[in-house]
């Protein structure tokens, strides 16, 4: 499980791999932004701006990512904030990714983390 995926540039790293050993990635994003990705704010690109919502959507350049690198069945996204997937995530993972990106999402290790990690433990 990959935690934040952007645009999938890490996706693809970790996908490859997965893809050599006959594995999937799970890749949970909200594909909305983050803090200073917002408009107004230092990192704001308006590429990733929905004329219509008016919101920052980046999940078309992360499945355009992912076509790209011919990994659309090997990458396998999920939409939603971390907290609400955390609590919910019933599938035992047999490794977790966590990539913490600090600079980008300022996310820390999270309880929805330990959540999974403890659930799988379980299993």
């Amino acid at each position: 499980m990959e935690i934040g995926s952007y645009c999938g540039k890490s996706a693809v790293f970790i996908g490859e791999a997965c893809k050599k050993n006959n594995a999937v990635l799970f890749s949970l994003d909200h594909h909305r932004g983050s803090e200073e990705q917002q408009p107004g704010q230092e990192y704001f690109d308006p590429d990733f701006l929905d004329d219509q919502t008016g919101l920052i959507d980046t999940l078309p350049f992360f499945r355009r990512t992912l076509l790209d690198f011919g990994l659309e069945d090997t990458v396998i996204p999920i939409i939603g904030h971390s907290e609400t997937v955390g609590r919910n995530w019933q599938t035992p993972l047999g490794l977790l990714f966590t990539l913490l990106k600090f600079i980008q999402t300022k996310i820390f290790f999270s309880p929805e983390i330990r959540q999974i990690e403890n659930r799988q433990n379980k299993n």
